[in-house]
């Protein structure tokens, strides 16, 4: 057997040579390496929802036009629907790590 130069033909070394009781133990070893990646990338992405504005600066006047109506309420109601909107994302992120 030679000397393995890299950690994959070393992987391969310990699953094709091992006992069968190494190649669980080295299946449960990767399958939960994946797993804390995925939950560290699962919980990256709603940071960054996070991370988002409810609503950068004031309503833009083109919009304001348009709705031609109570500006603080129509803002207010802006920033509801955002926040909103923002937690349902983040919410349905978090719930595939269920």
């Amino acid at each position: 057997m030679t000397t393995p130069k890299t950690a994959e033909e070393f992987a391969g070394q310990l699953f094709y040579t091992g006992t069968a009781r190494d190649r669980k133990r080295f299946s449960e070893v990767i399958r939960e390496a994946m797993t804390q990646e995925y939950e560290r990338g699962v919980r990256a992405a709603a940071g960054e929802v996070a991370k988002e504005p409810n609503l950068p600066g004031d309503m833009p006047d083109e919009m304001w036009q348009a709705i031609q109506g109570n500006r603080e309420l129509v803002q207010q109601g802006m920033r509801i629907s955002v926040q909103q909107t923002k937690a349902n994302c983040i919410n349905r992120i978090l719930a595939l790590l269920q």
